[in-house]
C-alpha cells in the first residue's frame, strides 16, 4: 500500500464537499474564460495618432537711429542686435512671426494681443515680491484663413525711452522702492479654425523681457517658441488575448470536469473510501515517524521476557513509558509488536496490520537492530541512557529457540498476549 496514495484518498474522503466545490469553481471560471476569450471576446477601443501639427513664433527686432553721431548716422536701421542705446535708438521696432505646419490641411484664424508691463519686484525668502505694476495695451492684430506653411507677421513698436521716463515718475511719486524694475512685452496668441479636418482652439502666452541698464537695453526671450500637437482617432476592434488566457480557460474547464467526475465515480465505486483499519494504520505510521528517534528494531528472546505484562492501546503511550524509564522502544518484527522492558514488567503495543494485510515495515535507514537476551534483562533494563545494544550470541539464541520449539507457539499465543484482569491489563503467569 502506497502511504502517499492512502493519505490523498483520506484527504479527499474527509473533504469531499470542498473538493467538489473546487472542481465546480474551476469549471465556472474556466467556462467564463473560454467563452469570453474564444466565443465572445468583445471589443476594445484603440486610439492611434491620425495627424499632427506644429507652430513657431519668433520675434525679430531692430531700432532706428534718431540722432546724428560720429558712430551712427541718423535714420540708420539696426536689426537683431544684442544691445541698443536708449539715447540714440529710443524706439525699438520689430514683428512677431507666426507659421504652422500640418500633416494634412488647415485654415486658421490668428489673433494677437500685446501688452507692455512695468513693475518693481524683489526676491525675498525664495518668493517674488511685487511692489508696483502697470499695464497698457501695446498692439493688437488679427489674420484670417492662414494656410499651413504660410508666415504671418504682426508688427510691434516699443518706445523704451518713454517707458523708462514713466518708471522715474512712478518711483518719484512713491519715494523709491527697493526692488528692481522690469519692462516686459506680453504676447497672447489665440489660434482657431480647422486643422487636419478637425476644429481647434488653442491659446499661447509668450513673455519678452527688455533689460535696461543705464543707457543700454536688450531683448530677452525672443524665441523661437514652438508648439506641437497630435490628433488621435479611436476605433473599436475585436479584443485579443495572450496565450496564457487562451489556454487557461479550456484547461481549467477540463480539469474541473474530469476532477469532479473522478471524485464522484470514485465515491460511487468506493475506491476513495478509507476504512477504519486504513485510518488506524495511517495514524500509527505518523506516530512511528514522529518518535522514530526512540524506536529501535530488534528481537527479544523468549527467555528474556518477564512474566508481568502490560498491553498498551497506542504507540504514544508506549513511547511515554520509554521516555519516563529512560529506555528505548523495541520494534520486534518477529512478534509484530513494540515493547519496552522495565524491571520485571514488559510493556507492549500491537500495531495495526498494513491495509494489504502484511505486518508494517517502518524501519528507516540507520536504525539499530537489537537482540535482547537473558543477560541483557539481568540488569533490569532494555536500553540504558538512550543507547542501543546489539547482541549476536547465535549459540545462546539457537539453544533458547531449540529448547522452546514445542512451547514457542503456546507462549506467543498465550503468555505473550496477556489478558486484561479487573480493569487493568496486567497478568502474572509463567511462560
Amino acid at each position: 500500500m502506497n502511504p502517499r496514495s492512502l493519505r490523498v484518498r483520506r484527504a479527499i474522503d474527509n473533504n469531499l464537499v470542498l473538493v467538489l466545490s473546487v472542481c465546480l469553481v474551476a469549471v465556472l471560471v474556466g467556462g467564463y474564460l473560454t467563452y469570453s476569450t474564444h466565443v465572445e471576446p468583445g471589443v476594445k477601443t484603440e486610439r492611434s495618432e491620425e495627424s499632427s501639427w506644429s507652430s513657431t513664433v519668433d520675434l525679430t527686432h531692430g531700432a532706428t537711429v534718431t540722432g546724428n553721431t560720429s558712430v551712427f548716422s541718423e535714420g540708420m536701421v539696426l536689426r537683431d542686435r544684442s544691445t541698443y542705446l536708449v539715447s540714440v535708438m529710443p524706439v525699438a521696432n520689430g514683428s512677431f512671426q507666426y507659421t504652422y505646419r500640418a500633416t494634412e490641411n488647415g485654415e486658421l484664424d490668428i489673433d494677437l494681443k500685446q501688452t507692455v508691463v512695468l513693475r518693481s519686484v524683489e526676491e525675498r525668502d525664495g518668493a517674488e515680491l511685487e511692489y508696483w505694476r502697470t499695464e497698457e495695451p501695446l498692439a493688437n492684430g488679427s489674420v484670417s484663413d492662414v494656410s499651413p506653411g504660410e508666415t504671418v507677421r504682426f508688427p510691434v513698436s516699443l518706445d523704451v525711452a518713454e517707458q523708462m521716463a514713466a518708471v522715474d515718475d512712478i518711483e518719484q511719486e512713491l519715494g523709491g522702492t527697493p526692488g528692481s524694475v522690469e519692462l516686459l512685452m506680453i504676447s497672447e496668441f489665440v489660434i482657431s479654425g480647422e486643422l487636419n479636418g478637425e476644429r481647434i482652439t488653442e491659446s499661447y502666452r509668450y513673455e519678452t523681457g527688455v533689460q535696461v541698464q543705464d543707457n543700454v537695453y536688450q531683448f530677452e526671450g525672443t524665441g523661437p517658441y514652438e508648439e506641437t500637437g497630435q490628433q488621435f482617432t479611436e476605433r473599436e476592434v475585436e479584443a485579443a488575448y495572450g496565450p496564457l488566457r487562451s489556454t487557461a480557460g479550456p484547461v481549467l474547464t477540463a480539469l474541473g470536469v474530469l476532477g469532479g467526475l473522478a471524485v464522484v465515480l470514485g465515491r460511487y465505486r468506493g475506491t476513495l473510501s478509507v476504512s477504519q483499519a486504513e485510518r488506524e494504520w495511517l495514524a500509527y505510521r505518523a506516530t512511528y515517524q514522529e518518535y522514530e528517534g526512540w524506536i529501535s528494531t530488534g528481537h527479544v528472546a523468549d527467555t528474556a521476557l518477564p512474566s508481568s505484562r502490560v498491553t498498551l492501546d497506542s504507540l504514544n503511550g508506549l513511547v511515554d513509558v520509554a521516555i519516563d524509564s529512560n529506555r528505548r522502544v523495541i520494534h520486534d518484527k518477529r512478534r509484530s509488536r513494540h515493547l519496552v522492558v522495565v524491571d520485571e514488567t514488559a510493556y507492549t503495543y500491537n500495531p495495526p496490520p498494513t491495509p494489504s494485510g502484511n505486518a508494517p515495515s517502518l524501519v528507516t535507514s540507520g536504525e539499530t537492530t537489537q537482540q535482547l537476551t537473558p543477560a541483557d534483562n539481568a540488569g533490569g533494563s532494555t536500553v540504558g541512557d538512550g543507547s542501543s545494544h546489539t547482541e549476536t550470541d547465535a549459540s545462546e539464541r539457537s539453544d533458547a529457540e531449540t529448547a522452546s520449539t514445542d512451547g514457542a507457539a503456546q507462549q506467543d499465543s498465550g503468555a505473550d498476549t496477556p489478558q486484561p484482569t479487573s480493569g487493568s491489563e496486567t497478568s502474572n503467569g509463567n511462560e
